[in-house]
């Protein structure tokens, strides 16, 4: 009898909870990558990139961080309800999980945490204000986060690849 093979759809064993949060987070910050790359700028329509980008670098932000924290033991149900956006909270418990505090790291947290946690970036309003933002350089640590919580968590050991791959 021949030996069955995974489906292509179907995760591997060694997959967790931590790992697909973890993927999302990763995907969001791919898809800025890439949007930043060819957006037309210029044009009148660049101010209209500005609040999705960091949007998703917030999401990106607090889905690594959630990741990390579930790895950790925190439940799903806690990272939604006791922490919700709140990528503070999320950063602070989880240097106390053992997560590396650094400069660029809490340099971050700031610049994207309190618009993210009060919708400011789906939801612009006339009063609303907001600072230039280096997007090349916010991915760039961003893109470190991603590597050390994979690091952390395995999730591309758990498909046979090498973190930051």
């Amino acid at each position: 009898m021949a030996k069955k093979s995974r489906p292509k759809n179907q995760r591997p064993a060694k997959t967790t909870t931590s790992h697909f949060i973890y993927s999302t987070a990763r995907g969001y910050l791919q898809f800025v990558v890439v949007g930043h790359n060819h957006q037309p700028f210029g044009t009148a329509y660049e101010m209209s990139f500005h609040l999705p980008k960091r949007m998703l670098l917030g999401f990106a932000l607090e889905l690594f961080l959630k990741a990390w924290l579930h790895h950790s033991g925190t439940t799903e149900g806690d990272l939604r309800d006791v922490y919700g956006h709140d990528i503070e909270d999320l950063y602070q418990d989880a240097i106390a999980n053992g997560l590396s505090q650094t400069p660029d790291f809490d340099r971050v947290v700031q610049e994207l945490g309190f618009d993210h946690k009060d919708f400011g970036y789906r939801y612009m309003h006339d009063t609303s204000q907001y600072n230039s933002m280096d997007y090349v350089d916010v991915v760039t640590i961003l893109q470190e986060l991603d590597r050390v919580v994979d690091e952390r968590i395995g999730a591309s050991a758990a498909f046979g690849l090498q973190p930051g791959h």
